[in-house]
């Protein structure tokens, strides 16, 4: 469900990057296609975003992680970014 709902939302802006990019900077041109932009987001169950996140402190290991919820519907925003909070956020330990 949150795989076709961000679709829905990311799919004109895909769109217009495309076009954009082809005209100004045609190697950009395939960061903007739309599976790739969904499979490299924290977009999908609860256990596919903590997957996505361990694999990103493995690799990356950032000290931060922003997220950008894509509804317009702050109620939607809201309770995505509590599921979150509550499910999938894993506690850090307290620095020293």
């Amino acid at each position: 469900q949150a795989k076709e709902e961000a679709r829905a939302w990311l799919q004109p802006f895909a769109e217009r990057m495309r076009m954009t990019t082809q005209k100004m900077q045609p190697g950009w041109t395939p960061w903007f296609e739309l599976d790739r932009m969904i499979d490299d987001s924290l977009i999908g169950t609860e256990a596919e975003v903590a997957d996505k996140l361990d694999a990103i402190a493995r690799d990356l290991s950032p000290r931060t992680v922003l997220l950008k919820p894509l509804s317009p519907s702050f109620a939607k925003r809201r309770a995505d970014l509590q599921t979150f909070a509550a499910k999938v956020r894993q506690p850090q330990p307290a620095l020293a």
